[in-house]
């Protein structure tokens, strides 16, 4: 069994220190442009204004620095998860037996034009991009993953057999 995790790159003390403090930040100006903004408008404009910048930021924080993919592979099933700190929750499990092809997206959606496509990529990693094409119950998909050099050879040795 294989397993193998992708995340952004790692920050130091300083720098993580900067970005809490940078957030913090972000939050009490759009306090006080709320805070501006409910007088020329009702408040609960206001309030839905703070509440919804507030979720866009921390989803910004959780996709750029929290989140993580684990991919496993033992033989039969690659196993597709997303990580939120130390927590996996399934993705998608891709059976090796029904691969029906890899190489880029644009490749993979040229062949497969009406494949559904799962993404489980960290923009902040240096590891490229693989278009994994298979079918399972619900049709023809493709996972798009950032495996490193020996889950590559793995997957290329299944779609072979």
């Amino acid at each position: 069994m294989q397993q193998q995790t992708v995340k952004g790159r790692e920050i130091g003390a300083i720098k993580g220190i900067l970005r809490v403090i940078a957030i913090l930040a972000a939050l009490l100006v759009l306090s006080f442009v709320c805070s501006v903004l409910n007088v020329y408008v009702s408040n609960l404009t206001g309030t839905i204004v703070f509440w919804a910048a507030g979720a866009a930021l921390a989803y910004l924080v959780m996709r750029n620095v929290i989140m993580s993919y684990i991919y496993t592979h033992n033989g039969m099933v690659m196993r597709i998860e997303r990580c939120y700190g130390r927590k996996p929750r399934f993705i998608e499990d891709v059976s090796v037996r029904h691969l029906n092809g890899i190489g880029t997206l644009a490749e993979m959606k040229a062949k497969f034009p009406n494949a559904g496509i799962v993404r489980a990529t960290i923009r902040r990693c240096d590891i490229p991009e693989l278009a994994v094409a298979y079918t399972n119950a619900e049709g023809q998909r493709i996972a798009v993953i950032q495996p490193d050099e020996e889950m590559r050879k793995r997957l290329y040795a299944d779609l072979k057999k």
